[in-house]
């Protein structure tokens, strides 16, 4: 079954000034009519590629701050979808300022995943989510969330940033996320260059690591993987990483290019910017700020159609090319680490995979760590199943 994933910036402003974000705040819009062209060319493309199924995200700043632009994206990609034989899945990517409940009830009715970015108890989450006043955001969160009984009713997903100030309280913010009533939780490692790792928050991340590694109660066996809550990235390094051992203990020492964890730029995975320009992924748009470096990627544009085939073709190759250029060409865990970008190593020699800074360390690290927990959880199994068991398998589709 063939499938295309497309990122949908639909609004570039964003209510909140968040201290650690890396995105530039600016004030344009996706307009009704781009909103349109887009729908129609994602679903001419699928179609014209025999793609059974796509994913819209949509993404920002604040994408509910554009609201009648993302409920005209829902409502209008579910017509063409339908009339084409095409499955269309949604996910809104929001900080829950907004999360009415007309919102919420738009929510329901398109069935729309949602990842709601939240770091833990409203001191941790307010040192760093603040307003453009500069107060905090948890309490309008919560009560909106409460109000409309939004966690019982869409399960979200929240969203976490781990960064040194908030490190110690990692496992904790976990824990308390899990127990407000989230089921799933993806954290988000503060690697950038202008954050400051130092040797002792480095080691508390990955004492924090094993801990949540233990009260998850992961577990593999059949070539399957199960835990008592879903916390990514962590399970989607662990399954890959899993499935490699697998291989190895089959006789097949290689390790597979064919991982879990793999970039999808420019072949299955694209994003579309609020003017209707298109790049190969999502990284291009958010980490790239230099609008000469950016246009260096962009493929095209949804009004006109793809025209920089080149670099569609530069993204489809990627990992040989970054098997080539960096140090991650050395490491064992290459095809299952979700921290090397082809694309962001290109143009930042800082960037993970091409240095020796500390970020890059720690990510490592992390990487190596986990791999070592698995591998003592790990029954001897000499036969490599052919599918996931059905929790995996909602944990790497999600």
């Amino acid at each position: 079954m063939k499938h295309f994933n497309f990122w949908l910036y639909i609004s570039r402003a964003c209510n909140l000034r968040c201290t650690y974000c890396y995105q530039r705040h600016q004030r344009d819009m996706m307009t009704l009519h781009t909103a349109k062209i887009t729908i129609e060319w994602i679903i001419k493309n699928a179609a014209e590629f025999n793609v059974n199924t796509i994913s819209l995200d949509y993404y920002g700043g604040e994408p509910l701050l554009n609201f009648d632009v993302f409920k005209y994206l829902l409502e209008y990609s579910t017509q063409l979808s339908k009339q084409n034989g095409i499955t269309v899945d949604h996910c809104l990517f929001t900080n829950g300022m907004l999360m009415d409940s007309k919102t919420i009830e738009l929510i329901k009715q398109f069935g729309v995943t949602t990842q709601m970015s939240i770091d833990g108890p409203p001191e941790v989450h307010d040192a760093n989510r603040i307003n453009v006043n500069g107060d905090g955001s948890y309490k309008k969160i919560i009560d909106n969330m409460r109000k409309n009984r939004a966690i019982e009713e869409l399960s979200p997903i929240a969203s976490m940033v781990v960064t040194p100030e908030n490190i110690k309280s990692f496992y904790d913010n976990i824990i308390y996320l899990r127990d407000l009533g989230f089921k799933r939780i993806i954290y988000h490692l503060a690697l950038d260059k202008d954050v400051q790792w130092g040797k002792e928050e480095a080691i508390q991340l990955l004492e924090a690591i094993v801990k949540i590694i233990n009260v998850i109660n992961l577990k593999f066996s059949n070539g399957g993987m199960t835990s008592d809550l879903m916390v990514q990235p962590l399970m989607d390094f662990s399954y890959s990483y899993y499935r490699e051992l697998l291989r190895q203990e089959d006789g097949k020492k290689n390790i597979s290019e064919n991982s879990t964890i793999k970039c999808g730029a420019g072949r299955n995975n694209f994003s579309i910017n609020y003017n209707g320009d298109i790049y190969p992924c999502s990284r291009i748009v958010d980490d790239i700020n230099i609008d000469e470096v950016k246009n260096n990627y962009r493929i095209g544009n949804v009004h006109l159609g793809i025209w920089n085939k080149e670099n569609l073709e530069k993204f489809k190759s990627w990992m040989p090319r970054m098997s080539r250029s960096s140090k991650c060409s050395e490491c064992n865990h290459r095809y299952c680490c979700s921290y090397q970008c082809f694309a962001l190593s290109e143009n930042n020699p800082d960037h993970l995979g091409n240095s020796t800074s500390k970020e890059s360390i720690i990510a490592c690290t992390v990487t190596e760590t986990i791999a070592n927990e698995i591998k003592t959880r790990v029954p001897k199994i000499p036969i490599v199943p052919t599918a996931p068991t059905m929790d995996t398998k909602e944990t790497l589709d999600a």
